[in-house]
């Protein structure tokens, strides 16, 4: 790739992943990676992880926020 682009390329690349990579949200709230996943093709397929969600979002707590209520409304009840 460097041979054909010139040696700039393959630096920007690395340079841009990096950069992706640590874009995220606040702490508690999955950050989808969007940027991250366009750089490296990943959004021109849709996965299982896409359709069904991950197996380790499948818990019914999503977040520490929504597991401290849950607990909360089922004392309540």
């Amino acid at each position: 790739m460097g041979n054909v682009y010139g040696t700039h390329l393959p630096m920007r690349l690395k340079m841009e992943t990096n950069i992706l990579s640590q874009v995220s949200r606040l702490p508690g709230i999955r950050s989808s990676h969007v940027g991250l996943n366009t750089i490296l093709g990943r959004d021109e397929t849709i996965d299982f992880e896409d359709y069904l969600g991950r197996t380790s979002d499948s818990a019914h707590c999503r977040s520490a926020s929504h597991c401290i209520w849950r607990s909360v409304l089922t004392r309540c009840a």
